[in-house]
């Protein structure tokens, strides 16, 4: 009897019932919901081998620092201008 966690929420009915099933809820294999929908599932073994590699897994980019240390120059590279929205730098210098 292995336990299955939810990866696919659905909807079915099971002896006339209608039966919800969200993301994370907990089923054993011979429960008639697994048995309508076991593509849904997955062993709560492998989901959580998923979120240990998830949490050791190094950043993927790393967050922009707020402040230079002493002595360094800190970058800041700025969005690009959106169109359409205000005056661009070159009108305001024809005025």
């Amino acid at each position: 009897m292995a336990i299955h966690r939810c990866h696919e929420a659905f909807v079915t009915r099971i002896g006339g019932a209608r039966v919800s099933i969200h993301v994370g809820d907990l089923v054993e294999d011979e429960e008639d919901v697994y048995k309508v929908r076991p593509e849904a599932f997955e062993p709560v073994e492998e989901y959580m081998a998923k979120r240990r590699a998830r949490r050791t897994a190094p950043a993927r980019r790393g967050v922009e620092q707020a402040t230079a240390a002493p002595g360094e120059q800190r970058t800041v590279t700025r969005p690009p201008a959106r169109r359409g929205r205000g005056k661009t730098a070159q009108e305001g210098d024809k005025q």
